[in-house]
């Protein structure tokens, strides 16, 4: 189609993701960018205290998110602010897309770095990769 969806976006983001998935260690399959990590030499963060195939109950996972991100109701908070920044800029309407989900997800990164913590590198990794995934994009809407 000559719009891409939504969907077709997070899809080509989740086939990135799987592309770059790399097993972290017997108790761990959650470490989708690993391969990020090594491409720009930072220590891979420990691995999260739950393995994809056996979650812990819900009410556990959202603790260890909100102690690493921050509360959702500041980061939502945040990156909405974020967004009405540019969405009132005069060339938004013009964006693609994937350009408007990918700075939706950028702000959501830094919304989570400035509430949360600082200096958790996925924040930055996960920052790269949807730039990544725009100048892909760019690159084929060039060719």
């Amino acid at each position: 189609t000559p719009e891409t969806t939504l969907n077709d976006q997070y899809a080509e983001i989740e086939q990135v993701r799987k592309a770059t998935k790399v097993e972290s260690g017997a108790d761990s399959n959650h470490a989708a960018d690993a391969a990020s990590y090594a491409l720009f030499g930072f220590k891979q963060p420990d691995p999260l205290p739950f393995i994809d195939d056996n979650p812990l109950d819900v009410e556990s996972v959202l603790n260890e998110r909100g102690s690493r991100y921050g509360d959702f109701s500041d980061v939502s908070d945040t990156t909405m602010q974020l967004m009405s920044i540019v969405e009132s800029a005069a060339n938004y309407e013009h964006l693609e897309p994937y350009q408007k989900t990918a700075l939706f997800m950028i702000f959501n990164k830094i919304a989570r770095a400035v509430n949360g913590d600082p200096k958790y590198l996925d924040n930055y990794t996960d920052i790269a990769g949807y730039a990544t995934l725009v100048i892909q994009e760019l690159s084929r809407d060039a060719d």
